[in-house]
């Protein structure tokens, strides 16, 4: 099942594990994947994350987890 913006930001903001992301960029890139480009409020100073392309078959939660794993 694809995910949304929409999904992905509230699977950001409502899991225990809130990394203060806002989602910068959702760009589909055809049917498959999306690039998604986020920046991290949280710490001392805000990061800006890298590009990352998430297959659509994947969640939101497990995109969640792509990000989080980019960011770090």
């Amino acid at each position: 099942m694809a995910f949304t913006e929409a999904q992905l930001l509230a699977d950001l903001q409502s899991s225990g594990t809130d990394m203060g992301v806002e989602i910068i960029g959702f760009i589909p890139v055809g049917t498959l994947l999306t690039d998604v480009y986020v920046q991290n409020h949280k710490g001392t100073k805000t990061q800006t994350g890298p590009w990352v392309q998430i297959a659509q078959t994947n969640t939101a939660a497990q995109a969640h987890v792509l990000i989080a794993a980019a960011m770090n």
